[in-house]
């Protein structure tokens, strides 16, 4: 189940508060499953982000520099967020200052390219572990029937390695349909429960729907 993704005919049978709570609880039956502890940000990480967004709002600090000020604090901060935070400040440079009033006009490549890419790529991408994110829009070589829109590969010396994960985007306009989304859900399961039980690791992918992002996590859980 993916949020905001339902069918009609699943919200008539269902209801929306029942839903809600059966992807609460998908969620917390998989983190329970996961050994390693989440990261999670502390208030005083939190509250440097605002400050540093609102600065740039104000007119009082260039997107380089609050770029600046957002790397230099990743220096005390590790991991996943020390990556989260490296994206931020990377979208500080690529996205408009001011709010687009004709988001219609955005197109597939543009939200991969200019709001997405730069999040993701810290988030996913690690050249010193062997990891890239890349936009092929080519068939998987072991599904040739899916083109998923990104793939997150490792790199085996000078070749692509197995996949890691896989993204798939859609502009959130008038051509962006339920069905479409269901799709393209139904692709990344698909994609990443072969992937995870050829590679037996857990496989990582996204769903991009206009400005809306969902993470997805598919990992072989022999207890359940």
């Amino acid at each position: 189940m993916a949020p905001e993704q339902h069918s009609h005919t699943k919200m008539e049978v269902f209801g929306p508060d029942f839903l809600n709570k059966a992807i609460a609880y998908q969620t917390k039956t998989l983190i329970d499953q996961v050994s390693v502890p989440l990261p999670s940000f502390t208030a005083d990480n939190f509250m440097s982000i605002v400050s540093i967004v609102a600065a740039i709002d104000a007119n009082s600090l260039s997107p380089k520099n609050a770029r600046l000020q957002l790397l230099t604090m990743t220096s005390t901060i590790n991991g996943l967020r020390q990556n989260v935070i490296e994206g931020i400040a990377d979208m500080f440079v690529y996205i408009p200052l001011n709010p687009i009033s004709d988001q219609g006009k955005f197109g597939k490549v543009d939200l991969q390219a200019r709001f997405f890419c730069p999040l993701l790529t810290a988030i996913f991408a690690d050249v010193t572990k062997n990891v890239i994110l890349r936009w092929p829009s080519k068939m998987e070589e072991t599904i040739p029937q899916i083109r998923p829109d990104a793939i997150i590969s490792s790199l085996v010396q000078l070749n692509i390695g197995p996949s890691l994960g896989y993204g798939e985007v859609k502009p959130g306009d008038a051509s962006t349909s339920k069905q479409s989304l269901c799709i393209d859900t139904m692709k990344l399961a698909v994609l990443s429960k072969n992937a995870a039980s050829r590679n037996g690791h857990p496989i990582v992918s996204f769903q991009v729907n206009g400005f809306h992002l969902v993470f997805f996590v598919v990992q072989e859980l022999d207890s359940l």
